[in-house]
């Protein structure tokens, strides 16, 4: 997880419109996903990288696991990005 400069709204509403990534809300906060799936050996994995945004500052989370894990750490995932507070 990291903190840094948020870029243009525009930049990020771009790559909406190409299909790139997904608009959502987390914890409170306009926010922006991606998910990339892939193979790796016998395993399929995920990698999500997700972007919230709260004016000018942008927290970055990122994470990677295998598919047939996700509803597993997907509880832990939500309990984490809900505590995110811009301070």
């Amino acid at each position: 997880m990291a903190v840094l400069d948020a870029l243009p709204e525009s930049y990020y509403e771009g790559l909406v419109s190409s299909g790139a990534i997904r608009r959502t809300a987390i914890a409170g906060c306009l926010a922006y996903q991606n998910d990339y799936v892939y193979p790796l050996g016998s395993q399929e994995l995920i990698s999500r990288c997700i972007t919230i945004v709260q004016g000018e500052k942008a927290c970055h989370v990122m994470f990677l696991c295998d598919t047939t894990r996700l509803s597993d750490i997907q509880p832990v995932l939500d309990a984490v990005l809900a505590s995110v507070k811009f301070i």
